[in-house]
């Protein structure tokens, strides 16, 4: 029925900062800026980081206005070639982490980050099973 996930879409409180943070702060290509939104390429799926929209347009889309927290229960997972160093790197930016480094049991090595909106990121790798 599906082919894949083509975009993750999030609205944000601050274009600005959002741009600031994904662009700068991550790292993250930018495919395209608009006045209300900007497209990044992450390994094959884009993701869209939209201004704010406001309640009437949301509920003309038979959307609930955007309540906070925004993005509870949600979190986007970026791959790491190495997770270590996008720690450090991240860290000597003034990101917003909220755990180091670990092992988590399910097999890969990660830390949690949150953007200027609240979203939480996961940074990770798969954990080599040899050696």
């Amino acid at each position: 029925m599906f082919e894949g996930l083509q975009t993750v879409f999030l609205i944000c409180r601050n274009l600005e900062a959002s741009r600031k943070f994904y662009s700068e702060k991550l790292c993250l290509k930018e495919t395209s800026v608009m006045a209300d939104h900007i497209r990044y390429e992450a390994g094959g799926v884009s993701l869209v980081i939209h201004a704010p929209i406001a309640e009437n347009e949301m509920r003309a889309w038979g959307l609930d206005p955007i309540s906070e927290p925004r993005g509870s229960g949600v979190i986007l997972t970026l791959q790491a070639a190495n997770v270590d160093e996008a720690h450090e790197n991240l860290l000597g930016k003034g990101a917003e982490i909220l755990s180091p480094p670990r092992d988590a049991p399910w097999g890969v090595r990660m830390f949690l980050l949150r953007d200027p909106n609240g979203f939480l990121i996961e940074v990770s790798r798969p954990v080599s099973s040899s050696g």
